[in-house]
């Protein structure tokens, strides 16, 4: 079997906080066959699709990719998508799925992008986990910390607060490895930015040829179906 990864990569320089951003981002236009082209982006097969291997180290440091996913790291790490919305000082009882988070991002250059293009930033809440924090049905755009924010019912506000914060479904260590299909990077230089971008590109490479070069020995007998 033949394996295919692919992924867009993002690159912006960001003015106001004098970084260069690079979303790294999961493709996956559908089976193989057809074969990759220049209008035809497969991810094949599907479990691939989480390809970023990152780490949370606190919430001073944030989190970091580590690099592109090794066969090994689909057994040993989970999948764990940027979609719970936390504030340890809320009280989010009243809340209810379906209703609005809305998030005022400083700056917004940070989160703002092809997929989220607008500078306010909102999101349906999905389900209620604990007074401090909800689901949400999308992802968060990266890790945040301290965003001001409201959760409203059509047009009325029913909370709000300063210190929201951006949390990972199923990580709650310092240190704490995960995969995702999608990730913000930030740098200092170009430089940095592209060599990341072709380390990344080299290790997708490494992780098509482990699944294509893998190797099985297996004992299996078929008995009679009772």
């Amino acid at each position: 079997m033949t394996a295919y990864i692919s992924a867009k990569f993002e690159k912006d320089v960001l003015p106001v906080s004098n970084t260069v951003r690079v979303i790294t981002r999961n493709i996956d236009n559908g089976d193989v066959p057809p074969n990759p082209s220049a209008v035809y982006f497969p991810t094949f097969p599907d479990d691939f699709q989480p390809f970023i291997r990152a780490q949370y180290h606190n919430d001073v440091t944030g989190e970091s990719v580590d690099q592109a996913a090794e066969l090994s790291d689909f057994i040993s790490l989970f999948y764990s998508p940027l979609n719970i919305f936390e504030d340890s000082t809320a009280s989010l009882g009243p809340v209810l799925v379906g209703d609005t988070l809305t998030i005022t991002l400083s700056p917004t250059e940070l989160w703002t992008s092809q997929e989220y293009p607008s500078v306010t930033f909102v999101f349906t809440v999905d389900a209620l986990i604990s007074a401090t924090q909800v689901f949400i049905a999308e992802q968060f755009p990266g890790f945040q910390l301290n965003m001001t924010w409201a959760i409203s019912r059509g047009i009325s506000p029913i909370v709000s607060g300063v210190v929201g914060a951006t949390r990972r479904f199923g990580v709650t260590a310092p240190g704490q490895k995960f995969l995702e299909r999608r990730f913000n990077s930030y740098f200092l230089s170009a430089i940095e930015a592209e060599n990341f971008i072709e380390a990344t590109k080299a290790e997708m490479v490494a992780l098509a040829n482990e699944d294509v070069g893998v190797t099985v020995i297996e004992d299996f007998t078929a008995g009679p179906t009772p």
